[in-house]
């Protein structure tokens, strides 16, 4: 079986409880766009800073995805006006300010490609070893981390260069450029650098100032933060992998946390 081949194939939208409030609330479609890239973009065309748009989390690139954005009344007209390509912005009204956590949850439209001859019998297996196990361990997807677990693993034992490094090189860039990173050219390196907004500003700082520590800062929080939290879900999926070997989840063991409620 095959999930996600194509973009068309995962779709989810959000879904708010959106409360009264005094923000101009919108809807973004976006199909192969990451939400920080779409974000950035807002930003730039609009003159609005990029840590003045609420969202309540990010989704995934290669996806159909929609997803809620408040920003203040002030640039309606020019959110209104906006042409990006990929994004198709809609559904305009008035709410509180959306930030991170305000998320219900997410309705789905998965397409799955070359099902077997027999899903009947596989999917009948899948729901007993479920039931059997009494659950299934809730672990980070993949579009949580990217590459920016290593990241923030190495912002945490203070190796910032190396941190630079990893996030600047994570992507397939071509062996000219990887080597201007390399040797530190970073002027040159901004010049040719793919038009990716986070790792072009920090390319920007460190062609004038070469403290690696304080690179991470001129990103918008939201952002930097994405790092230590790749890690830190890195380590949640292993230590629930760890304790499923123990025993099943139904029973519980001692640093377990049980919830009472049924």
């Amino acid at each position: 079986m095959e999930i996600k081949k194509y973009p068309e194939d995962f779709q989810v939208e959000e879904v708010i409880d959106l409360k009264n409030g005094k923000y101009l609330v919108f809807k973004v479609k976006k199909i192969n766009r990451d939400t920080l890239d779409v974000i950035h973009e807002l930003a730039r065309k609009t003159g609005m800073p990029f840590g003045k748009f609420g969202y309540a989390g990010l989704k995934d690139r290669h996806a159909v995805t929609i997803q809620s954005f408040s920003v203040d009344m002030f640039y309606e007209d020019a959110i209104r006006n906006l042409d990006l390509k990929g994004v198709e912005i809609f559904d305009f009204s008035k709410g509180q300010k959306i930030d991170i956590g305000d998320l219900l949850g997410n309705k789905f439209n998965i397409l799955v490609r070359d099902i077997p001859e027999n899903p009947d019998e596989i999917i009948r297996s899948n729901i007993q070893q479920i039931e059997k196990n009494s659950g299934f361990p809730n672990l980070f997807g993949e579009q949580r981390f990217g590459g920016n677990e290593e990241v923030g693993r190495l912002i945490l034992k203070g190796e910032f260069k190396e941190a630079v490094e990893t996030l600047l090189l994570k992507d397939n860039l071509g062996e000219d450029l990887a080597d201007l990173i390399k040797e530190g050219n970073y002027s040159e390196a901004h010049e040719l650098y793919p038009n990716l907004r986070n790792e072009k500003q920090i390319l920007e700082y460190l062609s004038k100032s070469p403290n690696y520590a304080k690179a991470f800062i001129v990103l918008p929080p939201s952002v930097s933060s994405l790092f230590v939290h790749a890690y830190q879900s890195k380590i949640f999926n292993e230590v629930v992998l760890e304790r499923i070997k123990e025993a099943p989840l139904n029973e519980p063991e001692i640093g377990d946390l049980v919830s009472m409620e049924k």
